[in-house]
């Protein structure tokens, strides 16, 4: 007894794509390897096997593919019958150019991030280094307004960064979509 395997895709996000290959109802208990468009092996997981109440095997492969791929291959072996059956998926190419612009976007993000961070402390260390070499404040009004310059500058450069995540946030929930 032996099905046609079933290939599809079950999921996508930001830790990559989910494949699913299944065989259902063969007898004895197939092999499955599935396989990228060079032939190399995309999982070293075992499959799950369960046995129906009629005795055949239900075989299944889930699979996480974390890197870009133009076709996944599914191969269903029958060794004792010496029989096999094969599917292919194929995968748009625009996953591999949204795979590429979301490491972009990351990396563009995390940069960002890490100058505006160089950049308060830049600032900070300055004027902290102008109050240490004698510059001390006159009044207390002055010592308040400088603590409300101050905190208003970490909040422009906080809301920047804040921006700055929303934006890349944004930018890979759409390509995810």
């Amino acid at each position: 007894s032996l099905s046609d395997p079933t290939l599809s895709l079950v999921s996508a996000d930001s830790s990559g794509v989910t494949v699913e290959c299944e065989a259902l109802c063969w007898m004895p208990a197939p092999l499955m390897t599935v396989l990228d468009e060079d032939g190399n092996t995309l999982t070293d997981k075992e499959p799950q096997q369960e046995q129906d109440p009629k005795g055949c095997y239900n075989t299944k492969q889930n699979f996480i593919l974390n890197n870009p791929v133009t076709r996944v291959v599914c191969r269903v072996d029958q060794q004792q019958r010496n029989q096999s059956k094969t599917v292919k998926i194929l995968l748009p190419d625009f996953w591999k150019d949204s795979y590429i612009r979301a490491i972009c976007l990351s990396v563009a993000g995390t940069t960002l991030v890490c100058i505006s961070v160089f950049s308060l402390y830049i600032g900070l260390s300055k004027k902290c280094s102008r109050t240490d070499e004698g510059e001390q404040p006159q009044t207390t009004i002055k010592s308040d307004q400088n603590k409300k310059s101050n905190s208003h500058e970490m909040n422009s450069l906080l809301n920047q960064q804040s921006v700055a995540e929303n934006t890349q946030n944004s930018m890979t929930e759409k390509l995810n979509k």
